[in-house]
């Protein structure tokens, strides 16, 4: 693994030498067509997207916040909330977040490549997808709603869209270190020609992890997961064609993995401890983008992913019998898409689409000593074909709807509809109400596979289903001052629990996730920029993992010319835990002092500086210790994490 990256940054650092060849005005030609192009499918997104409230982070605000991972990000987004439960993170929308999910219920995409592995339906979260620089993406686009009808499977809660930056020319590089043992270091390459851009980038890191505290245990305090990491991404753009690819690693001890069983005996516990893990992931994309005729256009990609999960574990029933066991999860998929867009007039929108996939092989593979070992192959496909037509009906009203059926290998079809009404009786006032529907097909694990000491599979399971209402009013007070406010209900149905103490994988679950959401944003002078959410459930005391309230903050100060100064916080109220108990509220204060010189062009002398960022971030800075709810199959009713952790990190780009 050293000899590849070594070998890849010595190719980064002879090809930037063809940079001198590139003129500004093949360059600005290029800019300009690629700006044009991404303006286009911003504007198709937000018809596709109405029904549902969204969120954005930019670039921009990932520098100025110093966000180190998608978990710190995502955490400061509208309505969504984590459960960080040993090595995994789980994310929470608006109330809703059934137990142990994994994710399995968002869809996470990046550069429109799913990352939702089909064996088991979990998507990677922030501290296993590290392996992404949080230099290279441009935008974290969140969807706070089910929007199956474009999405398809996997988008029951909402939809998480990671956008990468287009390739920029040059060559950039940065370092960080901070606490419990973490360090980064990357490198990244663009180049362009007449019609043709690409990108190469790396990045390899390690990080201890934070100490993590469990009750009930004589007061274990383990150390969290010790890993190292390491990716590579690539993106070749010609013309309207694209190819993107990439590769992440992660590996690292286990003090105590995420899985503890029921025992033989029904009333003794088994913990595996003192493992190791593996995981890789490889995904590749190619996609052409653009108009074909005056009023229409197109979208067709062809995608390939693979899954590696490996597990190497020992296990103690009742401290006296250790045993080792391997496990191995591998998955290959690939799929097909492709959209039309019709503009039938400058009012009028129409896109029908459809999507293929096909897991040609699923492998599972446990091995337990003195046990006989289990190796299993399986296979599934599914087709997804959908509509959604936009048309405004005068200036002040717009409608919007679509209809998705999906057929697979192992469930009845799916539809997942969707209806969307929007008033805008001033320039400055929107309405809207909306209706969407998502879902989730039972994973192969849930479905297809006999596992040691889990619940049993059941090939009669249905898909999950989610149903969203949502009201909503947005209003722009002067220039500066913007009010976004939502009601919202969602039901969600046909819930499969992942509950060792169940016997059997079963469609056993319902929840109803009602509350009010709003927020404000303001821009004051001097490049002041703050903003303010705030969520509130309405039946909180009746359901698991659910804060409510849940309250954030944040301003952004320039100042100094050079300097840029961020502070957040975000207040959250107690949770109901698995027993009945609930968690204490908590409060986290984050900061991030950013200088980015500005330098005098007429000063040749500090030209150097142009290229340079430094920054500094303290999260959890009050030291506050806080707890999430743990998961069903432990007897502790939370797991606490504390620790207060900074980050330091220099970047440049030539």
């Amino acid at each position: 693994m050293r000899t590849f990256f070594l070998a890849t940054g010595f190719f980064l650092f002879c090809a930037v030498s063809l940079n001198a060849q590139i003129t500004d005005s093949i360059r600005n030609t290029v800019d300009t067509f690629l700006n044009r192009l991404e303006q286009s499918v911003l504007e198709y997104e937000q018809n596709v997207d109405i029904a549902a409230s969204t969120s954005t982070i930019t670039a921009q605000d990932i520098q100025n916040r110093g966000y180190d991972n998608l978990d710190e990000l995502i955490s400061s987004v509208q309505g969504m909330y984590l459960t960080h439960d040993w090595k995994n993170t789980d994310y929470g929308m608006r109330g809703a977040a059934p137990g142990e999910s994994n994710n399995r219920r968002v869809l996470i995409l990046i550069d429109n490549i799913p990352l939702n592995d089909p064996m088991t339906g979990r998507a990677p979260s922030g501290y296993e997808l590290r392996g992404i620089p949080m230099e290279n993406i441009e935008s974290v686009t969140v969807i706070r709603s089910p929007v199956g009808v474009l999405y398809g499977n996997n988008a029951m809660l909402g939809v998480i869209k990671i956008k990468t930056k287009a390739v920029r020319k040059g060559l950039g590089a940065f370092i960080d270190a901070g606490s419990f043992g973490k360090y980064d270091a990357g490198l990244s390459l663009g180049q362009k020609w007449r019609n043709t851009s690409f990108a190469l980038s790396t990045r390899v890191g390690a990080v201890a992890g934070q100490d993590i505290y469990i009750p009930g245990y004589g007061d274990i305090v383990p150390a969290g997961d010790q890993m190292d990491y390491a990716a590579l991404q690539f993106k070749l753009n010609h013309r309207n064609f694209s190819i993107k690819a990439g590769y992440h690693q992660r590996t690292g001890a286990i003090a105590y993995a995420d899985d503890p069983v029921d025992a033989p005996d029904l009333v003794s516990i088994a913990f595996f401890e003192d493992g190791a893990f593996t995981e890789q992931t490889l995904y590749a994309d190619m996609s052409y983008e653009g108009d074909i005729k005056e009023n229409q256009s197109v979208y067709a990609r062809l995608f390939f992913n693979h899954d590696r999960d490996e597990q190497q574990l020992n296990y103690v029933w009742n401290t006296d019998d250790i045993t080792e066991r391997n496990r191995v999860l591998e998955s290959t998929w690939a799929g097909a898409e492709y959209q039309h867009l019709f503009k039938f007039q400058p009012d009028h929108q129409l896109l029908l689409g459809t999507e293929f996939w096909y897991v040609p092989t699923a492998n599972y593979t446990a091995t337990v000593l003195n046990e006989p070992d289990a190796n299993l192959d399986f296979s599934y496909w599914t087709l997804g074909i959908f509509a959604h037509d936009s048309y405004q009906i005068s200036e002040q009203v717009a409608l919007n709807g679509g209809l998705r059926a999906d057929i697979n290998s192992r469930t009845d079809p799916v539809f997942s509809p969707q209806l969307a009404l929007l008033y805008t009786p001033t320039g400055k006032t929107t309405l809207r109400a909306g209706y969407s529907r998502g879902y989730r097909l039972p994973s192969l694990i849930e479905a297809n596979v006999a596992q040691e000491l889990q619940p049993l599979p059941n090939p009669d399971l249905i898909p999950e289903a989610s149903n969203s209402l949502e009201v909503a009013w947005k209003q722009q007070v002067g220039k500066d001052l913007n009010l976004d406010v939502s009601l919202y209900y969602q039901r969600l149905e046909d819930l499969i629990p992942s509950d060792p103490f169940v016997p059997q994988f079963i469609n056993a679950g319902t929840l109803e996730a009602m509350g009010l959401e709003a927020g404000v944003s303001v821009d004051l002078p001097e490049d002041i920029q703050t903003y303010l959410y705030y969520n509130f459930q309405f039946d909180n005391t009746m359901r698991v993992n659910t804060p409510s309230p849940l309250c954030k903050f944040g301003v952004t100060v320039p100042f100094l010319k050079h300097f840029t100064l961020f502070a957040e916080g975000q207040y959250e109220g107690s949770r109901l835990t698995f027993d009945g108990n609930y968690t204490l509220p908590f409060f986290l204060m984050n900061s991030n002092m950013v200088f980015n010189p500005q330098a005098d062009p007429a000063n040749k002398k500090t030209k150097w500086l142009d290229p340079l960022s430094l920054s500094f971030r303290v999260y959890n800075l009050f030291d506050q210790f806080y707890t999430h709810p743990s998961r069903r199959a432990f007897l502790p009713q939370f797991v606490g994490q504390n620790g207060r952790i900074w980050q330091a990190k220099l970047a440049l780009q030539f």
